[in-house]
């Protein structure tokens, strides 16, 4: 029998996509059963357009949770989410993933864990090569690319998005700890909080910022 999980199962978009019914994430987390996505998806830089998600639930965005899965050339145009925690236009949570070529263009509207492209990457997760642009808003740990990097890297990313929130609110990542790595990024938007604010990361523990600067208005 086939994975639940779609391990070592491909998948290429071969067309753009208009979605035109409110979307259900690939991979979720029901009861004690992850059914989390752990295939590789290729977008073949073909658009989806007008995702759209108007809920409380959390791990929300295409993707909900993600593991041990490679996720890559994917666009995103017009997207148009209001989730719980965990959320983010492409995935809402990510281990042991690699996210590469992608970018993702809307308004995201969540409560903690928010980020533009996705709420948390760890375990060895990677990002690379991201644009984020649209707005982005939550509550607490309000990221403009990722809201929480544990033992991961985002590389190569630029945020356009205007980022708001109330606590730990960045242009990149929110919260990065735990060996984790940003490199080569920029944040371009405007970044709106009141406490623990911050052009790129937020709030920091034994981590690496190489290389990655601020262009945004910040206020906090």
């Amino acid at each position: 029998a086939k994975s639940a999980n779609y391990n070592g199962i491909a998948f290429k978009l071969t067309a753009d996509i208009k979605l035109t019914k409110k979307w259900t994430p690939i991979g979720c987390v029901k009861g004690q059963s992850n059914r989390t996505f752990g295939g590789t998806f290729d977008g073949g830089d073909h658009v989806i357009k007008d995702l759209s998600i108007d809920d409380t639930a959390s791990y929300s965005g295409l993707f909900g949770y993600v593991k041990d899965a490679v996720i890559k050339n994917v666009k995103l145009e017009g997207v148009s989410i209001k989730a719980g925690s965990y959320a983010g236009m492409l995935f809402g949570k990510a281990e042991n993933t690699t996210i590469k070529d992608v970018s993702v263009s809307g308004n995201m509207t969540g409560n903690d864990f928010v980020g533009g492209l996705g709420g948390s990457i760890s375990g060895g997760s990677a990002v690379e090569n991201a644009t984020v642009s649209g707005t982005v808003n939550g509550n607490g740990t309000v990221g403009g690319v990722i809201a929480t990097a544990i033992s991961s890297t985002v590389k190569s990313a630029i945020n356009s998005a205007a980022v708001a929130g109330k606590t730990a609110v960045a242009g990149i990542v929110s919260t990065l700890s735990m060996n984790g790595v940003v490199e080569l990024c920029v944040n371009k938007g405007t970044v709106a909080g009141a406490m623990d604010v911050a052009g790129v990361v937020a709030k920091a523990a034994k981590v690496e910022v190489k290389k990655s600067g601020n262009e945004g208005a910040v206020t906090g």
